[in-house]
């Protein structure tokens, strides 16, 4: 039912694509996942919680999940296209690679905003940094990639995560020791 265009990107949680679904000409962004790395991986129940997480949020500031469905070898998640590329190139295209303050400050409230929104419903994002904050055409920002988020298993609504994951470069030294 979806046509691939091109390759927008490739991480450990797979490779994402732009398509376009072939009965209404609608594009998006589709995550494609091997089950085979899924399975060497033992990232099963992390992949279906990926899946039911993503399918929590209705945000202007969290990319939305279409559709998500299976073959025989892969999984797919159908996303909503974010045409602005990540944060990180945004970043980089200021002079002299920053932002003014009132740049930072828009781009600071939007991502709390997400950030409020996503804690609201008991989820951990875990893996935040500019690769994974989406910029729209219109320059507005949307949180993606939900491979490490976690739901609250707790009565208080707080995260019970002692697992270290994320990203090294954008980890404490602390944490890494």
């Amino acid at each position: 039912d979806f046509e691939l265009l091109f390759k927008l990107g490739e991480g450990g949680g797979g490779t994402v694509w732009q398509c376009t679904k072939k009965d209404s000409l609608e594009s998006f962004a589709i995550k494609i996942v091997e089950k085979s790395s899924i399975v060497s991986t033992g990232s099963i129940a992390r992949l279906v919680a990926e899946r039911t997480i993503m399918s929590m949020f209705e945000s202007a500031f969290v990319t939305k999940l279409h559709f998500a469905f299976q073959s025989e070898t892969q999984v797919y998640f159908v996303l909503e296209l974010v045409s602005g590329g990540d944060l990180l190139r945004v970043m980089r295209q200021f002079p002299g690679q920053r932002m003014t303050e009132d740049q930072a400050r828009f781009y600071i409230c939007e991502l709390v905003l997400a950030i409020e929104y996503i804690h609201a419903r008991s989820i951990s994002f875990r893996d935040l940094k500019p690769e994974n904050v989406l910029v729209t055409a219109e320059g507005h920002l949307k949180v993606a990639d939900f491979g490490l988020a976690t739901k609250s298993s707790n009565d208080l609504g707080q995260p019970r995560n002692k697992t270290l994951c994320g990203t090294p470069e954008y980890m404490a030294p602390e944490m890494i020791k």
